[in-house]
C-alpha cells in the first residue's frame, strides 16, 4: 500500500478475515495497529505532550485504547476519550486495553 490510499470497510474485513483464517489473531492485529499509531504519534510529537484519544466502542475502538496504553508507557500525557458506554465495549480485545487505559 502506498502513502495516501486507503481501503474500504469491505476490504478491511475481508483481510482481516484472511489474516485470521492464516493463524494470526486480531489481538496482534490490534496491537500492531496501535503500536503503529503510537510510533507515529511519537515521530511528531515529544514525549511529555499532552495525547487526548477518541475513540468508539468496536475494533477501532480497540485500535486507540491500544495506542494510548503505548503512548502512556513513552511518556505521554494521555487523555482517553469514549463514545458510548464502556459496558457496551463489543469486542474482548477492546475491552482489555480499554481497562489498562481508563
Amino acid at each position: 500500500m502506498i502513502l495516501g490510499e486507503y481501503i474500504t470497510v469491505k476490504e478491511m474485513v475481508a483481510n482481516e478475515m484472511n489474516a485470521e483464517a492464516l493463524g494470526i489473531s486480531t489481538q496482534l492485529m490490534m496491537e500492531n495497529a496501535g503500536r503503529a499509531i503510537a510510533n507515529e504519534i511519537a515521530k511528531r510529537y515529544p514525549a511529555g505532550s499532552k495525547v487526548v484519544a477518541v475513540s468508539g466502542l468496536t475494533g477501532n475502538g480497540g485500535d486507540a485504547f491500544t495506542a494510548a496504553r503505548h503512548l502512556a508507557c513513552k511518556g505521554y500525557e494521555v487523555e482517553s476519550w469514549i463514545l458510548g458506554d464502556p459496558k457496551n465495549i463489543t469486542l474482548r480485545n477492546s475491552r482489555v486495553n480499554y481497562n489498562a487505559v481508563k
